[in-house]
């Protein structure tokens, strides 16, 4: 994977950062200190896994070498609501492949930080 150096950050990120940093945090309340860490950029280390379970879902990312498991799945599914020109409400679906689950660190936060990389497929139907 190619690393992007980007020494001006996006004004998006430079206002969340200046509203958060803004504020009188208390950072001996967990909530306030996560606001805290999660402004700034994660920890150059994170932690990969290949299975994971969380909210009664097991995820299990997609690997030649697990293909003999009889309940071997690695597919994902997303499905949002858009919003057309003419305003009707329209649901679109993508599924795909997990190809790996990484744990952000940002240091001692309350809510672990977990990224899906996925391999997606638009449905045609869309």
């Amino acid at each position: 994977m190619e690393q992007v150096s980007n020494s001006n950050p996006p004004p998006f990120v430079i206002w969340v950062r200046g509203v958060i940093h803004g504020q009188q945090l208390d950072l001996g309340n967990p909530n306030c200190l996560d606001a805290f860490l999660l402004c700034s950029k994660p920890s150059q280390i994170a932690l990969q896994y290949i299975i994971m379970e969380a909210y009664d879902n097991h995820f299990r990312v997609d690997d030649p070498k697990n293909m003999f498991l009889q309940t071997y799945d690695s597919g994902i599914a997303l499905m949002f609501e858009q919003q057309t020109i003419d305003a009707r409400k329209v649901f679109v679906q993508y599924v795909g492949f997990l190809k790996a689950i990484l744990k952000l660190d940002y240091g001692p936060t309350q809510t672990p930080i977990v990224i899906f990389k996925c391999e997606w497929l638009k449905r045609e139907d869309n």
